[in-house]
């Protein structure tokens, strides 16, 4: 029941004294209180329970002789955010947040949705947001995966998803013929075929280090050897067969050619009555002769270089010829087999009744016993390196300018000249 207070007071005027009674109704007895909510509303008395979910919660007003006062300590709902607590007093906790299903994590430059990369979605757990799935870029790896987003899977990236290997002994590695290959990714695993390595295999009479010992051609000798000099005798090539004549002079007195026989073609020379050319543009000069009579025929090629030059230079008919032994001359069935050209011009062929190229004598050659040492300008190469297939066999005329590296050049081609021992 609802209680009014009726109290007298004595209006006191400083003039008059106490001169009249006057009675005031109050709202509340002074210092009672009562339950309020936020919105400064006033809790029924009759409620069950006055406890709220979450964080809300009532306050209280007090009573003065004023009347009720303002609503205390009272909380009300506010938006969810994720920090543990029940924001919005529905009894559920951390249940909806702002940042809730929006995409986090990314970054600069990335294409996401390209290999795995995926932006994160915001979380919240145990009242901590967090991104959660974002994936970004990585390196790349051999696992059939784009592992660095940029579109390609398992693109080629050395020491990733391609690698150096060899299947040899490490320590025949870069030595003579051998060398690494490359091991490439497929279909997310390295494949097992080490692409491009050259293995130690047996020995043969090559001028090369075949089983990768640092030895070339070791287990052979250089006996009955038939070397065959095709040289330019046009005008502009008669300085160079000068260098070879007096290159290749103490070294037909040396115990390393004891077993040589020389024979002398030459191109480049006009034609002559009387003397027998070949297709019109070639000369045998001589067949095979030993060692001490070459010399001459040398000489006698730079005679003509510097009186009938001017011929045509059908260098890889020479080759062709000398390899099918259409010239003829009388190799030794036993012998190993040298050609060794001379020449300022590029290759070139006058046949006229067979299409002769590089690739067609090359093809020759290589069923051939033949070994083919050529000396040009460095910029005629690549009109015989499928001739002479080893790089070592090409002399550029440029690293010659002198008699001594011609004869350290020969020299070094007559020591490697083996036949089976």
């Amino acid at each position: 029941m609802k209680k009014t207070l009726l109290i007298l007071t004595c209006v006191l005027f400083l003039s008059s004294g106490c001169d009249q009674d006057e009675l005031i109704r109050l709202d509340c007895s002074p210092g009672a209180t009562r339950l309020c909510d936020e919105n400064g509303g006033v809790v029924s008395d009759n409620l069950s329970s006055y406890h709220r979910d979450g964080l809300c919660t009532y306050g209280k007003q007090y009573c003065t002789y004023q009347g009720w006062g303002v609503c205390e300590g009272a909380m009300g709902p506010t938006g969810e955010v994720c920090d543990g607590l029940d924001n919005d007093c529905d009894g559920q906790i951390d249940e909806s947040f702002p940042e809730a299903a929006q995409l986090c994590g990314m970054q600069d430059n990335i294409e996401y949705g390209v290999g795995i990369c995926s932006p994160g979605v915001w979380m919240c757990t145990d009242g901590y947001l967090g991104c959660d799935g974002h994936v970004g870029p990585s390196a790349e790896i051999c696992d059939n995966v784009d592992n660095d987003c940029n579109g390609v899977v398992d693109d080629q990236i050395p020491n990733a998803t391609m690698e150096v290997c060899y299947d040899g002994l490490q320590e025949t590695i870069l030595v003579g013929e051998c060398k690494p290959g490359i091991r490439y990714c497929v279909d997310g695993g390295m494949e097992s075929e080490c692409v491009g390595q050259v293995l130690p295999s047996g020995e043969i009479c090559d001028g090369k280090d075949n089983n990768c010992n640092g030895e070339v051609d070791e287990g052979f000798d250089s006996s009955n050897v038939d070397l065959v000099f095709v040289v330019d005798v046009s005008g502009s090539f008669s300085e160079e067969i000068e260098r070879t004549i007096y290159g290749i002079a103490p070294l037909l007195e040396d115990d390393i050619t004891i077993n040589f026989r020389f024979s002398l073609v030459v191109i480049g020379a006009r034609s002559q009555q009387d003397v027998p050319y070949f297709n019109g543009a070639m000369q045998v000069v001589t067949d095979f002769v030993p060692r001490d009579e070459f010399l001459q025929h040398l000489e006698h090629a730079l005679i003509m270089a510097r009186s009938i030059s001017g011929g045509n230079e059908p260098s890889w008919d020479a080759i062709l010829y000398i390899v099918e032994n259409t010239f003829p001359l009388s190799f030794r069935e036993s012998s190993n087999k040298v050609i060794i050209l001379m020449t300022d011009e590029n290759g070139q062929t006058y046949d006229t009744n067979r299409r002769v190229t590089e690739s067609s004598v090359a093809a020759i050659v290589a069923t051939s016993p033949f070994i083919i040492h050529v000396y040009a300008e460095s910029a005629h190469y690549g009109s015989f390196d499928d001739i002479f297939r080893n790089r070592n066999n090409f002399h550029a005329l440029e690293n010659h300018p002198t008699t001594n590296e011609v004869f350290e050049s020969l020299r070094r081609i007559f020591l490697n000249i083996c036949t089976g021992g």
